[in-house]
């Protein structure tokens, strides 16, 4: 009777317990827009030990940009391109090394892990738009070192667009242009 009793109230407290989701398999695409895990956990406040290594500080319309996750071994991770303004998901990811996967994001792709294994050192390649390109892009990473110890929000500085000019620097260019025009006109 006691057994019967002890094992009812291991299935109770089973059934009444958490539920955590970890993906073995890579990010669902439903993770595509928050980028974070369903792991039944908050990511880490702590510094991230990761950081994102990328070729290169300006882009040109269909050029293909690498990028490393370095620091630690870590199992999973959601790697995507980004418009800092507006958040929208942009560029294609090509042939993802071994371990790694693409993810169907809205219009465009990610890139995650297929499978648990650690993973270090692993380069992945992305290319630009080739038409549309926005004017700045800026890559972010969720890093999963173990289930429940992940850090969102890891991201890269902003590239440029090569040969994007702000409003500003154009305007500047304008007022100079035609500041000399008229000392040239004065003479």
């Amino acid at each position: 009777m006691e057994f019967v009793s002890q094992t009812l109230f291991s299935l109770v407290l089973l059934c009444l317990s958490t539920t955590a989701y970890a993906y073995g398999t890579g990010a669902p695409d439903t993770a595509c827009n928050s980028m974070k895990p369903s792991h039944g956990v908050d990511a880490l406040t702590t510094a991230t030990p990761y950081k994102l290594q990328v070729s290169g500080s300006t882009y040109k319309p269909g050029q293909t940009i690498t990028v490393t996750i370095n620091g630690t071994e870590y199992k999973g991770f959601l790697l995507q391109a980004r418009e800092p303004d507006t958040y929208k998901i942009v560029g294609t990811w090509l042939s993802p090394p071994n371990n790694t996967k693409l993810v169907a994001c809205s219009g465009s792709n990610a890139v995650t892990h297929a499978n648990n294994l650690l993973k270090t050192g692993l380069v992945y390649t992305w290319m630009a738009p080739q038409s549309d390109a926005p004017k700045k892009v800026v890559f972010q990473a969720t890093v999963v070192k173990v289930k429940a110890e992940f850090w969102m929000n890891i991201s890269s500085s902003e590239f440029q667009l090569d040969g994007a000019t702000s409003g500003l620097k154009c305007s500047a260019c304008v007022l100079f242009s035609l500041l000399t025009v008229s000392l040239i006109r004065s003479i």
